[in-house]
């Protein structure tokens, strides 16, 4: 073997542990902190470098890197990593409230970031892991304005429901969408509503299942509850909630072998609702 080979498979093996060990958690926290400690602003910005400046920041090229800024904060402006996300960065302003953030793939070979700002409020679909539901609301991580409704996550549900529960999301983020374009018709603009005092309403609906008091068998999701949806939403909420009755139905006749109406242990079990405290 020659000397040439045996080099080439020196520096591949010692450039594949390095890929490695750049792709590892430690290695990608260890980064995250240090663009932190550094307030460091990733280039490629949206929106355009124009609106962050707006916002106070102030952002100059550092000699040799194309990827980061080196930003100066606004006042009371601080980053912190994301608990859910191994390459996620959160950017808060002087009230605690997420402005944007920023990603970050660190490597010593590609290194890839990325940051933009966040409307106040949007259409978000947040899976809650505890009551293994998908919510859908009008609001942002920290703040729900109208919340809509929830359902169970699609795949986790037998399959001929499934068809009811798809309908049901597509009403729920229609009447979500159409909250939003009546109350807050400028919500995509990232420097809109800022202004606007913080709410921290719950989120309150009807849940929908099939079973007693004690005991949950099948759960269809829940739909706001009565008496507090905004009126603008009002059909497509009272729509999804049949859409999950209709679940309940399927259930009840294709995987219990009851008919509508009918129940099994002295009648014990049945379609009922309850309070969803989300």
């Amino acid at each position: 073997m020659s000397n040439r080979n045996i080099f080439d498979e020196e520096f591949l093996n010692e450039l594949r542990d390095r890929i490695k060990e750049n792709d590892s958690p430690t290695f990608q926290q260890e980064e995250r902190k240090r663009i932190i400690s550094f307030d460091r602003i990733p280039k490629k910005l949206l929106p355009e470098i124009k609106y962050w400046k707006q916002l106070g920041f102030y952002l100059y090229n550092i000699d040799g890197d194309a990827v980061f800024y080196q930003a100066i904060l606004p006042e009371g402006w601080y980053m912190q990593e994301n608990g859910n996300s191994l390459r996620g960065i959160d950017i808060f302003d002087e009230k605690a409230r997420i402005r944007g953030r920023i990603y970050y793939k660190a490597s010593d070979f590609n290194p890839e970031a990325y940051a933009w700002l966040n409307p106040r409020y949007k259409l978000c679909e947040h899976f809650d892991y505890n009551k293994c539901m998908e919510e859908i609301y009008f609001g942002n991580k920290q703040e729900v304005l109208f919340f809509a409704g929830a359902i169970p996550k699609y795949n986790s549900v037998p399959e001929k429901i499934r068809p009811a529960i798809k309908e049901a999301k597509k009403l729920l983020i229609k009447a979500v969408n159409k909250y939003a374009e009546k109350h807050y018709p400028y919500w995509e603009d990232v420097m809109a509503y800022w202004g606007c005092f913080t709410s921290s309403r719950e989120k309150l609906g009807k849940e929908i299942y099939f079973g007693n008091e004690q005991e949950v068998v099948f759960s269809a999701g829940a739909v706001n509850y009565e008496g507090r949806a905004p009126y603008v939403s009002e059909k497509e909420l009272e729509a999804a909630a049949d859409q999950l009755k209709k679940a309940v139905d399927v259930f009840a006749e294709e995987y219990l072998n009851l008919e509508n109406g009918q129940s099994f242990q002295e009648n014990d079990y049945m379609k009922r609702s309850r309070i969803y405290k989300g």
